[in-house]
């Protein structure tokens, strides 16, 4: 996979590109949290939107690519990414895919994007029960279970593998504005949503 420019731009700060973070604060609570940083469009923001939540491009572009639902909820179930694929996940998810299935399903149609860059495509599925995250690549798929007390982040770039990450927060706000603080290059918002007895709630930085 061709990486864009240097990885690295300044002191030890490392440019992921988009971020996909998902996991379990607390026994029968989780979290999707999206994370937009970019070089090419940083014209760019987090709208919530009923049930979703969109990435938005403030000036015109001639991309497919930057425009999309980064964030959905269907019922009790969710999925975040970083592209079009939100929408495909949650459509199987509503139709009762168990959330292997829909990220699997969903990443091989979908595939990398077709851009200079060949950029993967990263998402995050809770099929109401179970945790999943996945990438696909050019010459990669790979989808993980999430288990209970853990949380990980998957990004276009140089975390291309699903890693554990530590969030504190305890509500989607908390958490948009823990990972919109992250210690990584040009970000430019951020997105959650946050599940306890109640249901889900949503939140943008």
């Amino acid at each position: 996979m061709q990486t864009p420019r240097s990885s690295v731009l300044t002191g030890d700060r490392m440019y992921l590109g988009r971020a996909v973070i998902a996991g379990y604060p607390q026994k029968s609570e989780i979290f999707l949290g999206y994370v937009l940083a970019s070089r090419s469009f940083p014209d760019r923001r987090a709208e919530i939107r009923d049930d979703l939540i969109k990435i938005i491009p403030e000036k015109s572009y001639e991309n497919p690519y930057i425009s999309y639902n980064c964030i959905k909820i269907v019922g009790d179930k969710a999925v975040v990414s970083n592209g079009s694929h939100t929408d495909m996940i949650a459509d199987k998810l509503e139709l009762g895919y168990p959330g292997k299935d829909a990220l699997v399903l969903s990443l091989l149609t979908a595939d990398y994007e077709r851009d200079e860059y060949n950029t993967p495509r990263i998402a995050a599925a809770f099929d109401g029960k179970e945790l999943y995250v996945g990438i696909v690549m050019k010459d990669k798929l790979s989808v993980e279970k999430i288990l209970e007390g853990e949380s990980r982040l998957v990004s276009t770039y140089e975390k291309t593998s699903p890693e554990e990450i530590k969030i504190n927060g305890r509500s989607a706000e908390e958490i948009a504005k823990e990972i919109y603080k992250l210690k990584y290059e040009k970000i430019i918002c951020s997105a959650s949503a946050y599940r306890k007895k109640g249901g889900f709630k949503l939140a943008i930085q």
